[in-house]
């Protein structure tokens, strides 16, 4: 067995690279060859490959807030191409079918040349590609089914937009949740001003309006700002104090004994909430009224930049994982931050990988830590 793994690994180091390279000079040569003798030849349109990688910075609409503060993220980008193309797995190409890095996304991605769609399928040959007359902006992103993503991806490319003052006729972009239908809702973006990526995963447009991705290195202040002043005039206060979030239903990442925290949660007055069950108003009305905020790490905890300066967080995470998104929102917005990892224990472990873990918990710990913060 371990041979066997010795193998894989020396395979996806040394050899794996060389064939990659290899096929990627055949590929492009092979859609020269065809572009030289069929002018009108495009890879894309044909074989759902992209032809190359075509570099396009765009333009500067967002600088940092605050030039002192090493959290924030890059600038802003936008872009607006003529005939380009916008594709469900957050990608952006040319009029020509080449991929534009500066607009592409793709979390397992070291390099452009990594993209999934520089795979070979059967099943994107040919693709149905329909075309919009007009201007359509943008929203793919990868991982747009996750609230966190939605939240600090998708929805800033709408202020991109409108600090530039473009209002695209239609918005390429994913309403199937509820989150997601009522926060476009509220920012005047309803169901017949969307063309769903489900139904098209790949569309072009006569004028592609594409923005960078805002918060895929770091989240930054002026987000922030956007999501607070957007939809906090929406909330409503209440009387939950403290919140605990459950991820009881979850598939990875659940307190397993969970059952054993009830005694502390309810003796010190806690709400014990399960965000997918409420709508997206309750969840920021929820966080906006809270003072003190104890869950494990997951997409729920994107509320937190909904909370009041000041309020408390403990974060808890698996005994192999940690994530450093929500320690970095709560400095930018003055929320205090303290976190705790579960029992390092073989049963909490996940065959996939350890973000996936699911987290055995020191009660006891959690005790002293509460007891420390004198809450």
């Amino acid at each position: 067995m371990k041979i066997k793994v010795a193998i894989h690994k020396g395979y996806r180091k040394f050899f794996y690279p060389f064939f990659k390279e290899y096929e990627r000079h055949l590929r492009k040569a092979f859609f020269g060859y065809a572009k030289f003798f069929f002018p009108r030849f495009n890879a894309f349109r044909i074989f759902g490959i992209p032809s190359g990688v075509q570099s396009i910075s765009g333009e500067v609409l967002v600088s940092s807030a605050r030039e002192d503060q090493k959290l924030e993220s890059a600038l802003g980008h936008i872009a607006i191409l003529k005939n380009g193309f916008a594709s469900l797995v957050a990608a952006t190409l040319t009029e020509e079918g080449k991929l534009v890095p500066e607009f592409t996304e793709q979390f397992t991605m070291k390099q452009i040349y990594n993209h999934s769609l520089f795979r070979f399928r059967f099943k994107r040959c040919l693709p149905s590609i329909p075309h919009f007359e007009g201007s359509v902006g943008s929203l793919s992103i990868d991982g747009h089914w996750n609230y966190y993503h939605w939240l600090f991806d998708a929805l800033p490319k709408i202020h991109l937009m409108r600090k530039k003052g473009i209002s695209p006729d239609k918005y390429y972009g994913d309403d199937t949740k509820s989150f997601q239908k009522e926060s476009l809702r509220l920012l005047g973006i309803h169901e017949k001003d969307l063309i769903s990526p489900h139904k098209h995963p790949v569309i072009s447009a006569s004028s592609l309006v594409v923005t960078s991705f805002p918060c895929m290195s770091a989240i930054s202040h002026w987000t922030c700002e956007f999501l607070q002043k957007s939809f906090l005039p929406h909330s409503k206060p209440q009387n939950a104090k403290k919140l605990f979030i459950s991820r009881k239903n979850a598939s990875y990442r659940r307190i397993l004994n969970e059952e054993e925290l009830l005694p502390f949660l309810q003796r010190e007055g806690f709400t014990i909430i399960q965000p997918e069950t409420l709508s997206f108003t309750e969840q920021i009305s929820l966080f906006q009224s809270a003072e003190v905020i104890l869950a494990p790490h997951g997409a729920g905890l994107a509320n937190l930049v909904f909370s009041k300066p000041g309020t408390k967080l403990i974060e808890i995470f698996p005994p192999r994982f940690t994530c450093t998104c929500y320690e970095a929102l709560a400095k930018l917005i003055g929320v205090e931050y303290f976190s705790l990892h579960g029992i390092d224990d073989k049963i909490t472990y996940s065959s996939e990988c350890e973000g996936y873990d699911h987290i055995l918990l020191d009660v006891e710990k959690l005790k002293r830590l509460w007891g420390e913060q004198a809450y």
